[in-house]
């Protein structure tokens, strides 16, 4: 049966030449030289070559850190707690940026407004060009934010006009306002508007783990069972 040598890759095509029998088959032999040869003449065969220096070289570029079962057992205790700890420092980082103290531990401040301003401020995703307008009312030393703009526009104007506003605020953020006794921005909503404020651009410490993850990974599962992965 005649082999198509055609239809093979080059990796194909080198696999074969490696493990032929050239006394036993010195047709086939002829046909993949010739099949060789064309790959060559026509760059297929370079490419390939450089695709496969290029795949190895960035093998060989890889950290991986190797270590000895037994010996020096330390270092490898060493390394799995450095790993741990960068990823409690990134929950102690992040965790907290998800609480809000509760309305309970909060209390009520009354007072008078005498002045207050809707703040707008504009963001424009960079992936999608979507531009987000976030409106924050500023009265006095407090903010509330991110309240959208009709009841910010609204709040603006009405608030110097109440005799009683109640305030519920932790660090000049307001958590719940009320005007004679009617609450107009409620504790959920805030709370929500917050939350929003306090982990925005918590991604990077995703993306931090997930690179500390790509970087190290086979270092770590090395540093568990010795020998898992090696530079070779």
């Amino acid at each position: 049966m005649k082999i198509d040598y055609t239809k093979y890759t080059v990796s194909e095509l080198l696999d074969v030449q490696d493990n032929i029998d050239k006394l036993a088959h010195p047709e086939r032999y002829q046909l993949l030289s010739e099949e060789i040869n064309f790959r060559k003449s026509n760059g297929e065969y370079n490419a390939y070559l450089k695709s496969f220096t290029t795949d190895k070289n960035e093998e060989d570029n890889e950290l991986i850190i190797e270590f000895s079962k037994g010996h020096k057992s330390w270092s490898r205790r060493a390394f799995i707690g450095f790993f741990a700890l960068i990823h409690l420092i990134v929950i102690a980082l992040v965790f907290p940026k998800y609480l809000s103290p509760s309305l309970s531990d909060m209390t009520e401040y009354k007072t008078d407004i005498s002045h207050a301003h809707c703040n707008v401020e504009e963001y424009e995703d960079s992936e999608t060009d979507i531009i987000y307008h976030y409106y924050d009312l500023n009265f006095d030393v407090f903010s509330a934010i991110n309240i959208g703009q009709t009841i910010c526009q609204k709040l603006a104007k009405a608030l110097p006009t109440y005799t009683q506003v109640s305030i519920w605020q932790s660090e000049g953020y307001v958590y719940q306002l009320a005007v004679d006794s009617k609450i107009v921005l409620p504790y959920k909503k805030m709370k929500k508007s917050m939350v929003e404020l306090q982990t925005d651009g918590v991604e990077m410490y995703l993306f931090l783990l997930i690179g500390l993850w790509f970087i190290g990974f086979k270092s770590l599962a090395n540093a568990i069972k010795p020998g898992s992965f090696s530079k070779d």
